[in-house]
């Protein structure tokens, strides 16, 4: 049986450094099962040569043997997927960070015996909302989803297909919010955001304006600068990662894939004021604390 998820250690990762082996894969992922005579007819390529890329993949724990099939007065081998979703980490499994950002947020709020459970909802990218714009913050769900693979075992459960949405068709599906959520981008680009921005003001005194965050009477509206917050709403917890612009946003997704927890409040409803660095202007590199604010004792601090 296919496995939801598995882990692959990224040496192993090499063997997919070849066109054809990419090829089988998708194949094999399309058909569910097959064996190396119909790949070498799909691929046009001698059977021989399908054996040897089968048996790299099957070694490096991409595919396994499923058993055979009878094909006129023979049996061949049938080979599927390992699983429908790999993760790899280039870094030590940060489930042994006592401190890291997946232990001092996620684990109470979005986990429940170590399955997560939520949405992670990123601005649509066709115009909509309010301002009539367009998102390109959802390539950063994918860094979310690697950072959330790296902290979570092995998943053996069904897999919802609307892990990652985009905000208008969370609206569709419900007015209100009725799942834990990861928002990314901010209230231009993700209406979600822009609906909960009322909240920030109510209890943190941050909240965004078009192009900048006021926040205790100061305006901060550098491209970089952006939040990091978790609230309660209708009993879920909301992270929201929203910046002025594209690259504040970026900013408050590296603070948490780079696990900068001394930028959180554990168990609290909080809001964070960060600023982004960039030596291009194009990637952050390294993120500070210009305000962090917990909403129970309205701390604030610098």
């Amino acid at each position: 049986m296919t496995r939801e998820y598995s882990l692959i250690p990224a040496e192993n990762f090499i063997v997919l450094a070849h066109k054809t082996r990419w090829q089988i894969l998708q194949l094999i992922a399309q058909e569910g099962q097959m064996y190396a005579k119909q790949i070498a007819l799909e691929l046009n390529l001698s059977e021989s040569k399908v054996h040897y890329h089968l048996n790299l993949l099957r070694n490096a724990g991409l595919i396994i043997s499923q058993g055979e099939k009878k094909v006129n007065r023979g049996k061949v081998k049938l080979f599927g997927l390992l699983a429908q979703n790999f993760t790899f980490s280039i870094k030590q499994n940060a489930l042994l960070q006592k401190t890291s950002v997946f232990n001092e947020i996620m684990r109470d709020k979005y986990c429940l015996n170590e399955i997560f459970i939520g949405k992670i909802i990123v601005g649509a990218a066709e115009p909509h909302g309010k301002f009539d714009a367009l998102s390109r913050d959802g390539y950063l769900a994918g860094d979310i989803c690697w950072y959330l693979g790296s902290h979570l075992p092995i998943q053996q459960i069904p897999y919802s297909p609307f892990f990652v949405m985009t905000d208008s068709n969370y609206r569709m599906k419900s007015p209100q919010i009725t799942d834990n959520l990861i928002l990314i981008g901010g209230p231009i680009t993700n209406i979600l955001t822009e609906y909960l921005n009322s909240h920030l003001k109510q209890k943190f005194g941050v909240y965004f304006l078009e192009n900048r965050i006021i926040a205790q009477n100061k305006e901060f509206a550098e491209p970089s600068h952006g939040i990091i917050s978790i609230i309660r709403e209708n009993e879920k917890w909301v992270l929201i990662l929203a910046g002025v612009r594209s690259l504040g946003t970026q900013a408050a997704v590296h603070a948490i894939i780079t696990d900068s927890y001394h930028l959180l409040v554990k168990d609290a409803e909080f809001i964070t004021v960060i600023k982004g660095k960039s030596s291009n202007g194009k990637e952050i590199s390294e993120v500070e604390k210009i305000m962090i604010q917990r909403a129970e004792t309205n701390i604030k601090g610098n």
